[in-house]
């Protein structure tokens, strides 16, 4: 499990973007709007954290896989699938991993 540091500084990034506001970066997250908070302490953290996961567990069972690791996302029209992506993505890149969407 992630220490709860990394919880906030993550969470810290998500807020500034969903809300457009780079000062969230330092926001006191109780001060979060609470429908923001549960998408990102609910939904978004915890896919990416398993993600993440996955990942370096693929990676770590075979030391000689050096392709990319594909992982599908399946949900209802209207869900929330490519804004969670586009979230996802944002998240890699800021631990420094490459990651590409498929749509």
């Amino acid at each position: 499990h992630p220490p709860p540091e990394r919880w906030l500084h993550l969470g810290r990034l998500l807020a500034a973007k969903l809300t457009g506001n780079s000062a969230a970066v330092s926001f006191d997250f109780l001060s979060l709007d609470p429908h923001d908070a549960i998408r990102i302490y609910h939904l978004y953290l915890p896919v990416y954290f398993w993600m993440h996961n996955f990942i370096c567990e693929k990676h770590a069972d075979d030391q000689r896989q050096q392709g990319a690791v594909a992982i599908g996302l399946s949900a209802p029209q209207g869900c929330g699938k490519t804004t969670l992506v586009t979230h996802l993505i944002d998240l890699f890149k800021s631990d420094g991993m490459t990651c590409a969407a498929v749509s």
